[in-house]
C-alpha cells in the first residue's frame, strides 16, 4: 500500500509539473521571457556617472519609460552603476530619465525569436539607437556624457 501511495504521490508531481510548464492558449503560462539590456553612464574619461566617486545622477530617481505612457521596472546596483530592464513586448522606443532636466531616446528594432526558455517567442533587438543615432547592439548600452 506505501508503495501505491508514493507511486500515485509521483505521478500526482509530474503531472502537476508537466501541466504548469505547458503552453496555455494565450502563449505562456505564466513564463516570461525577455531580451534584457543594461546601461552605464560614464563621461569622456570612463568615470562612471551614476554611481561611486564621479556620480552625476541620483540612481534612486533614474527612470525608463516605454512608448512615453509605462515606466518600465529597472534593476539598479550602486556597486557597477548599470540600469538593467528588458525589452517589453509592446514597446521600441525608451525614455532613459536620468535628472528633471536630462533624458537620452533608445529605440529598438526587434523580431520574434522562439523561446529558449518559456513556450511561445520572445522579442529581441536586432538594432539598437541611441538619441537617433545607431549604436551596437549588444547588451550593454554605452551613454558618454560630455
Amino acid at each position: 500500500m506505501k508503495t501505491l501511495l508514493k507511486t500515485f504521490s509521483l505521478i500526482c508531481f509530474f503531472a502537476v509539473l508537466f501541466l504548469n510548464t505547458q503552453c496555455d492558449e494565450d502563449g505562456c503560462n505564466g513564463c516570461l521571457e525577455f531580451d534584457g539590456k543594461m546601461i552605464q553612464v560614464i563621461d569622456n574619461n570612463g568615470a562612471n556617472l551614476i554611481s561611486g566617486e564621479f556620480a552625476i545622477y541620483d540612481i534612486a530617481t533614474i527612470k525608463i519609460i516605454a512608448g512615453g505612457e509605462y515606466e518600465v521596472p529597472i534593476f539598479t546596483n550602486e556597486s557597477d552603476g548599470l540600469i538593467e530592464f528588458g525589452i517589453e513586448q509592446e514597446y521600441d522606443d525608451y525614455e532613459l530619465i536620468l535628472s528633471d532636466t536630462e533624458s537620452d531616446f533608445i529605440s529598438f528594432q526587434t523580431t520574434s525569436e522562439a523561446s529558449i526558455n518559456c513556450c511561445g517567442s520572445v522579442r529581441v533587438s536586432t538594432a539598437t539607437f541611441l538619441n537617433t543615432v545607431e549604436i551596437p547592439n549588444e547588451s550593454l548600452i554605452t551613454i558618454i556624457k560630455d
